[in-house]
């Protein structure tokens, strides 16, 4: 591959990706060589450490991109993204760091790969189903699928950004982090 995009890595399907971090990012990098584009979101230093090991050029959000002046609301993420203002309707701070990664690899593709301009849109609209999905907002009900302590973590931090106090339900699977997870509701 010629661009790679890694977002935040946490621990989950530990059976297909290993039981680390670092053996997780090791297998989601193993497509990266020397050479090639590596676009890493907010990580632990260890996945960074990965992606430098393959050779590649690295591009880390917070030194060589970021979303800065982020507002989170019912209708989406407004974020400073390289001097210029990006709307996502998707929900939350982490999906602002998610975004600002995937514009990031997209940019690479187009001026480095290809060789072509790339204009960044001021609003996306992607969708994505299960997660943070606002079913209704007053009484506020959401839907997500997060079921590791890191994402059940960016679900809480969002409905902490929008006011939302509310009971939680919560289930998962059984090779799932159950006490992780629980810690974190």
């Amino acid at each position: 591959h010629d661009v790679v995009a890694v977002t935040r890595i946490a621990l989950d399907h530990t059976q297909y990706l290993g039981k680390t971090v670092k053996a997780i990012a090791e297998e989601k990098l193993a497509v990266a060589h020397e050479g090639a584009w590596v676009v890493v979101s907010e990580n632990q230093g260890v996945v960074l450490e990965v992606a430098h090991a393959t050779g590649a050029k690295v591009l880390m959000f917070g030194r060589d991109f970021t979303a800065e002046c982020v507002n989170v609301s019912f209708e989406g993420t407004d974020f400073l993204y390289d001097g210029r203002m990006v709307k996502t309707k998707l929900i939350g701070r982490h999906q602002a760091v998610n975004t600002a990664t995937a514009l990031t690899a997209a940019k690479v593709m187009l001026e480095e790969v290809f060789r072509l301009p790339c204009t960044v849109p001021g609003l996306l609209k992607p969708a994505l189903k299960g997660r943070f999905e606002v079913l209704r907002r007053t009484p506020a009900v959401v839907f997500d699928v997060a079921h590791n302590p890191n994402a059940l973590n960016a679900v809480f931090e969002t409905a902490r950004a929008l006011g939302i106090k509310a009971s939680v339900v919560f289930s998962c699977m059984k090779d799932k982090d159950i006490v992780g997870n629980l810690e974190e509701v």
